[in-house]
């Protein structure tokens, strides 16, 4: 059975990617994690600036699959 999930894996990965990137839930999720950072790490205090800041770092993200 591990052979044949691992076909399924390896068949569907791009797929599972692009899904990911297109479903708002992952946008929303990846955008409040990414505030959280900033607001922890980074000494902004204007919170315009943090989420600007937030959402400049979230274009730099990228998710790839591998093999």
């Amino acid at each position: 059975m591990n052979k044949s999930l691992q076909l399924l894996c390896d068949g569907f990965k791009d797929e599972v990617t692009e899904f990911l990137y297109c479903d708002e839930r992952f946008s929303d999720v990846l955008h409040e994690i990414v505030l959280d950072f900033v607001q922890e790490n980074i000494p902004l205090v204007d919170e315009n600036y943090q989420c600007e800041l937030a959402m400049m770092l979230m274009d730099k993200i990228i998710i790839t699959t591998r093999s």
